[in-house]
């Protein structure tokens, strides 16, 4: 399921973007609307379950107290950047310092060097099966196998997001494929696949994301 948060939008009045649904981060998004109509927090939440077929959003929702979360470094008005200052792929531990968007309306996670390659490189090293020759995943890496090593990262206040599922099935029975593609430009991107298995809360009056493990079905 994929809730789109900027691939689809509208240009406003002033030319600007804000979404199909106006989840941006300027004062123009539905959850400030609200807000200001005395209709909930200026927040939001949304939550993938881990087998991508059902999520919810949820509007003036800021989470709960036992949340982990990260303050928003915001570069540009429509994005929640947050940043990034350490990657740990199995027993591999990288220290980077890095931006990237948290952004919903995106299906994988795009990521540039050295970042892509530090991930991809320490996942591949550290999977015993050897990479499969699947075609047209539109992935790099791709295995014959479920067992993977665990990737998490160090966000901007000290705590850890755990990716509960950084693959994605390929195109023949039995194949995994490390669901990272390669930019050379523009943003690091966080996608959805890197959100499923989470309550995920931007909290617009806080300056926070926040985030829980849940599997959405009672929020």
């Amino acid at each position: 399921m994929c809730m789109c948060m900027w691939g689809c939008a509208q240009n406003l009045v002033d030319g600007t973007v804000n979404g199909l649904l106006g989840l941006g981060i300027d004062d123009l998004s539905v959850p400030s609307i609200l807000a200001r109509k005395g209709l909930g927090s200026n927040s939001f939440s949304m939550c993938f379950g881990a087998d991508h077929e059902h999520g919810r959003i949820t509007f003036g929702d800021t989470g709960s107290s036992d949340q982990k979360e990260a303050p928003f470094t915001i570069y540009q008005s429509n994005f929640y950047n947050i940043n990034i200052y350490q990657i740990t792929v199995g027993s591999n531990v990288s220290e980077l310092d890095f931006s990237a968007i948290f952004d919903s309306g995106t299906t994988y996670t795009y990521l540039k060097d050295p970042a892509y390659t530090f991930i991809s490189m320490s996942f591949d090293s550290q999977v015993k099966e050897y990479r499969s020759d699947s075609q047209s995943t539109g992935f790099e890496y791709c295995y014959n196998s479920s067992n993977f090593p665990e990737i998490s990262l160090k966000l901007q206040g000290g705590n850890e997001y755990v990716v509960t599922n950084p693959v994605e099935p390929g195109n023949d029975q039995g194949i995994y494929c490390l669901a990272i593609s390669k930019i050379d430009s523009g943003d690091n991107i966080i996608g959805q696949n890197f959100m499923t298995g989470y309550h995920i809360v931007f909290n617009r009056e806080k300056k926070v994301i926040g985030w829980k493990a849940s599997d959405c079905e009672y929020i």
